[in-house]
């Protein structure tokens, strides 16, 4: 027998009061995309601090002269987008909270 002391407690509300794997996923991309402006700036900075690939000649001379910091940069500022188009594709769910 269980003790009504220690049994563990019920949710008064039905399960389907949840949100919803999408609405989680929206609210996720929003803040994720909102966040992401802190993080945006500083990449564009390493972009434009050291200009070298923007004065080498030539594509292959280009790509070399670009330091890893600076594809870092180019990955955050792509997933800043991507938060971005997802928050966007995601505008029109709605919850009840």
């Amino acid at each position: 027998m269980t003790d009504p002391e220690n049994a563990i407690p019920q949710p008064d509300e039905p399960a389907s009061a949840a949100p919803s794997l999408r609405l989680r996923r929206a609210l996720r991309y929003r803040v994720l995309a909102l966040l992401w402006c802190l993080v945006t700036p500083a990449a564009v900075f390493l972009l434009v601090r050291d200009r070298a690939w923007l004065t080498a000649s030539g594509l292959a001379a280009k790509l070399v002269s670009v330091r890893f910091e600076q594809w870092i940069a180019l990955l955050l500022i792509a997933a800043h987008f991507w938060f971005g188009w997802q928050a966007w594709r995601s505008r029109g769910v709605r919850g009840d909270v």
